[in-house]
């Protein structure tokens, strides 16, 4: 009798053992997290990455977890596991607004408008207050040259996070698509002056400088940003981008390709060397080019189509 009772507490005990160490460890899971944080915030993202894995590993439902690691992912260049950990984040807690606004700002980045908006604005209706998704969906209305609406959300924006840099840079944007170039740059060196590290608030002064047909300083501002930060493939896109603007076409094919080669799939990229390659008369390499920005779920005019479907063929 005490024997057969001895095993049946024994397998209790050690069932009991067993469902504990494969159960979900907030504790453990929250330290990791937390670590992540201050790892990520450092600029840390290799460790960052190892405590967000490790806060999953031991609590695989941890939506704030995933969307962390999908930002280190996205500040990391790779865009389909940003999108794909930001979108767990959501499947796990659909009212988790920070996923929204993450992973619309990547579909903005990536040139998805058809996404960017729904992720956008379901951030702004969980949160009416949340600065960021009015500032990343202004910078899309911008992109899609509905300014009036980009001018808008820019405003709101800038009424609940006015200290925040980004937002100067993003609205110069707004205001050299809208021909304010008095005003773009005016906001691009106040993003210079608040944080004068970061070589992109260079690349969006140079940026307004091509609008202005300034070659010079432009080239100068774009040069400047890499040599600041080498590091920093998207120093490339964008002066390839100017250097299209600036109908340097064999040169802004080099920075393109570059910065295509570090980045995943980012249809603007593929975009600008389509255009890029048109212009060269290198017409087999732009419709390659057209196909990856299709495949990617974009398009181009019709006009850019039919130009390249009646430009001869190897």
């Amino acid at each position: 009798m005490f024997s057969r009772l001895f095993t049946v507490i024994f397998i209790l005990f050690f069932s009991a053992g067993i469902f504990a160490s494969s159960a979900a460890q907030p504790e453990k899971a929250d330290f990791f997290y937390r670590r992540g944080e201050q790892k990520m915030f450092a600029g840390d993202r290799d460790n960052a990455l190892a405590d967000f894995n490790r806060a999953i590993d031991e609590n695989p439902r941890y939506a704030e977890a995933y969307n962390a690691r999908g930002y280190v992912y996205f500040q990391m260049q790779q865009n389909d596991e940003a999108i794909a950990d930001f979108s767990k984040a959501i499947e796990l807690n659909p009212q988790l607004e920070e996923a929204y606004v993450n992973r619309g700002r990547v579909y903005v980045d990536t040139g998805r408008p058809q996404l960017a908006f729904p992720d956008l604005n379901k951030a702004i209706e969980l949160n009416p207050k949340d600065g960021y998704a009015y500032m990343h969906r202004g910078r899309q209305y911008g992109y899609n040259n509905l300014l009036d609406n980009a001018f808008k959300d820019m405003e709101k924006a800038h009424k609940i996070i006015p200290d925040c840099s980004d937002l100067y840079a993003f609205r110069s944007d707004v205001y050299k698509r809208a021909g304010e170039f008095k005003n773009a740059l005016k906001d691009a060196e106040k993003a210079m002056e608040m944080n004068p590290s970061n070589s992109w608030y260079l690349r969006m002064r140079g940026f307004v400088y091509v609008a202005m047909g300034e070659k010079d300083k432009a080239l100068t501002d774009f040069n400047k940003a890499i040599e600041m930060n080498p590091n920093d493939v998207w120093g490339y896109g964008d002066r390839g981008w100017a250097y299209l603007d600036l109908g340097e076409y064999r040169k802004a094919v080099e920075d393109l390709t570059k910065a295509i080669e570090k980045i995943d799939n980012n249809q603007n990229l593929y975009r600008q060397r389509a255009f890029a390659y048109y212009y060269l008369g290198e017409f087999d390499n732009a419709r390659k080019d057209v196909k990856k920005v299709q495949e990617l779920g974009s398009n181009f005019d019709d006009a850019f189509l039919q130009k390249l479907q009646s430009a001869p063929k190897k």
